[in-house]
């Protein structure tokens, strides 16, 4: 049986900087609540059509100076589109890249600072538990969530050695 928190995360909504979004996010929202493509980078911004687009370094910056990196993108259209046409489909967090410790929530109350027992105790056990040693990044271990039944989203949680999240991977499925 899944726990509370689990059956929360159904709604497919998580907070950015202060602002509440649902799953499927068009890209347009984010820019119309101040998200940016970060400076200083050369990025694509037209994506065929009908396509699921695997993003490497790009980044999101909020007016805030929070930042996100995008992991895919959807365009379901019949033509090629704009990136503020398309569908955010899988982004992350790090949590060196906010700017305040309130910068993400997930439902259950998931937030920078909560570790990998608190995200157990929303979210239940985990599909897969990674443990990590040697790593220079110091990091202790992985808890991913595959998406469920009642979701379209799968969560991957990484953790420092002090037990808080060091980033959290969202990828939603239609």
């Amino acid at each position: 049986k899944m726990k509370e928190g689990a059956e929360a995360l159904s709604s497919n909504k998580f907070e950015l900087a202060g602002t509440t979004y649902t799953f499927p996010i068009k890209m347009s929202e984010l820019f119309a609540n101040g998200w940016d493509l970060s400076k200083g980078y050369e990025y694509k911004t037209e994506f065929d059509a009908n396509t699921k687009t695997d993003l490497i370094s790009y980044y999101l910056v909020h007016e805030s100076g929070m930042k996100i990196h995008l992991d895919q993108m959807t365009n379901d259209s019949s033509e090629k589109k704009d990136i503020k046409e398309c569908t955010l489909a899988g982004f992350s967090v790090q949590t060196y890249d906010l700017v305040a410790e309130t910068d993400f929530a997930l439902p259950g109350g998931i937030v920078p600072l909560s570790t990998a027992a608190n995200v157990i105790e929303v979210l239940g056990n985990p599909n897969t538990t990674t443990e990590f040693t040697g790593y220079s990044y110091n990091l202790e271990k992985q808890l991913t969530y595959s998406k469920h039944t009642s979701s379209n989203i799968s969560y991957s949680f990484t953790f420092n050695e002090d037990g808080t999240i060091y980033a959290v991977h969202i990828d939603y499925e239609a």
